[in-house]
């Protein structure tokens, strides 16, 4: 049968010649019918739709997910167009409808990143979610109102706490803060849903930081010309200078790498320590610390291998890099030979670098730096004396301080408000300080040779290892409590609880002798896994006559922004040399927090 004819007559029957025909009676042509495409925004809406059909009995979790990957592929104005008809749906008539839609917006809030709560912020989105909440609450919530408080609870609890962009994101506090005002009552949220939101301690290579801070940028930037007010603008304008490179930004991403990798070596000689710990017969216990310290560096190892290959460039970062690499794969291999109790193939295992035995009299910091020694006192490094030799410590976190500071006192800067000087310069390594532009940042600059390198104390390691989130010191507020604790008849060490926040907590350490005789003194204090830890350095090292005291500030935040009420507890621990002795003390608070 010929392929141009349909009733099996001959290729050269009439439909062929009709079709080549010179003359003008030859058949005409109808054009190409090519398949139809739906523009992304009417697919995603038509996903919507379906994800909130009424006959679905329970959340499309497929359907959702798929929904969030739209939004993250196609990035541009996708976020806004989910946000809109989300919202849309969730003030639908039939609860059903609208119960899935929350579904779907709770799916998107956890995997669609900074984009999706830019436009969760807007107060349009937000003033269409509680467009059907009454003016006085109900004696009793509806299904949909329960869960839409317990949104809003979630998101202030975690992203706006806890994401780096949290500035971008005050309306979602305002409306929180206005229902609470005309007195709806926020459920409790579960601590593993809202987890999700909170940020991990990933390790990132300096192009995943580039990367993850240029898609922020680009969807700050449409918001801001979609607004399109003067100070929107302005601040366009600006954010376009950055990502067009006319104007230097202010990140460097590689001093932020050399944090990261620093961090990384610290958890590596805190597993190190833990390890030597045990003895034959132990068994290692399936706790946070250990869990958390080896997914770490499960995680980070094939990251490190990446770095090698990119920064081959780099003789001594891969020098550096190999050996922190090297030191993981032994120390995660001595790690599970313990836990398996084969103790004689863990001994066996050799792992280089690095050292854990952590010298008595080195200063706490939480900035690694190399060994360098104890500044000889000045007569500026500590506050005079008080005429009866004993200090109000209440009185001087009111602001009522002995002596006035000779230095212009901060909002964050606590410490000053002990000791006119600022505290002892600290030798911080090139690669950890993203202000100087013309610095050498090597990546690995922190990463000194085990033979020179000062190990950073044990508490400080497992305060890098579980907490990592550190934020800057809140302002004073009244203090909670005060605490004495002599650690014996030379030192005096008071803590001060003060509660800053709803969920953030500040600990003010005060230590004073009255032979003054110490030296070398260094603070490590430990909290909950369930807190965040951040401690400033200390005011000095040495107590040089009676009535000195040598202070210390720590900022404590829940970790899933929780409100911090009850019994909270703390360890210390004291290393110092007292009379020329060296000793160490260490012990636990525990306050009722109001």
């Amino acid at each position: 049968m010929s392929r141009y004819s349909d009733n099996g007559g001959s290729s050269l029957g009439g439909d062929y010649t009709d079709r080549f025909r010179v003359d003008g009676d030859f058949p005409a042509t109808n054009p190409t019918t090519r398949p139809s495409s739906k523009p992304t925004s009417a697919v995603l809406v038509s996903l919507i739709e379906r994800a909130c059909a009424p006959h679905l009995h329970e959340p499309n979790l497929a359907l959702n997910l798929e929904i969030a990957d739209i939004i993250n592929q196609k990035k541009g104005s996708t976020p806004r167009i989910a946000a809109i008809n989300i919202v849309k749906h969730i003030n639908d008539k039939n609860s059903h409808v609208a119960i899935l839609a929350i579904g779907i917006l709770d799916i998107c809030v956890k995997n669609c990143g900074y984009p999706f709560y830019l436009q969760i912020s807007r107060k349009e989105f937000l003033n269409e979610l509680v467009r059907r909440f009454p003016e006085k609450p109900p004696v009793h919530y509806t299904r949909v109102q329960s869960l839409i408080l317990q949104q809003l609870q979630e998101w202030w609890e975690t992203i706006c706490c806890t994401s780096k962009y949290k500035e971008d994101l005050g309306y979602i506090r305002d409306m929180h803060r206005l229902l609470s005002f005309k007195g709806y009552v926020f459920p409790e949220i579960s601590l593993s849903d809202a987890a999700v939101l909170n940020p991990t301690e990933n390790f990132q290579s300096a192009a995943e930081m580039e990367k993850e801070e240029r898609e922020a940028q680009e969807a700050k930037l449409q918001e801001l010309i979609r607004r399109g007010t003067p100070a929107d603008l302005q601040e366009a304008n600006r954010l376009m200078k950055i990502m067009s490179g006319f104007q230097e930004s202010f990140t460097n991403y590689k001093a932020k790498v050399a944090e990261e990798v620093d961090k990384l070596r610290r958890k590596s000689d805190l597993l190190e320590e833990m390890l030597n710990n045990i003895k034959e017969g132990d068994t290692i216990q399936d706790d946070d610390v250990y869990s958390d310290i080896v997914s770490t560096l499960k995680t980070s190892q094939p990251k490190v291998e990446k770095m090698i290959d990119e920064e081959k460039d780099d003789e001594e970062a891969v020098i550096k890099l190999l050996a922190l690499n090297d030191r993981i794969q032994s120390l995660l291999q001595k790690y599970f030979l313990l836990k398996k109790k084969d103790y004689a193939a863990a001994s066996s295992v050799k792992i280089e670098g690095g050292s854990v035995s952590a010298k008595p009299n080195a200063s706490l910091s939480l900035i690694d730096i190399d060994d360098e020694p104890d500044q000889p006192p000045s007569s500026a490094s500590s506050p005079p004396p008080s005429g009866s030799g004993n200090i109000n410590l209440i009185d001087q976190l009111n602001g009522l301080s002995f002596s006035p500071p000779a230095t212009k006192l901060a909002n964050n800067d606590i410490t000053d408000l002990f000791s006119t000087p600022s505290p002892q310069p600290i030798s911080v390594p090139a690669a950890a300080s993203p202000a100087t532009s013309n610095a050498d940042y090597s990546i690995f600059k922190s990463l000194s040779p085990p033979a020179t390198s000062a190990v950073s104390s044990p508490a400080l390691q497992h305060q890098d290892s579980e907490w990592g989130n550190f934020g800057a010191a809140p302002a004073l507020a009244q203090p909670a409590s005060v605490t004495t604790h002599p650690i014996n008849d030379d030192i005096k060490y008071t803590a001060v609880l003060t509660k800053t926040g709803p969920s953030t907590l500040q600990i003010k350490s005060t230590f004073s002798a009255p032979s003054g005789a110490v030296s070398g003194l260094n603070l490590q204090l430990s909290v909950p896994k369930s807190y965040h830890l951040t401690m400033d350095p200390q005011s000095g090292t040495t107590l040089v006559v009676p009535g000195s005291i040598i202070t210390q500030t720590a900022n404590v935040s829940s970790s899933n922004g929780g409100v911090i009420n009850g019994v909270f507890k703390f360890r210390f621990k004291v290393n110092a040399t007292v009379n020329g002795a060296p000793y160490e003390r260490q012990g636990m608070v525990s306050e009722n927090i109001q």
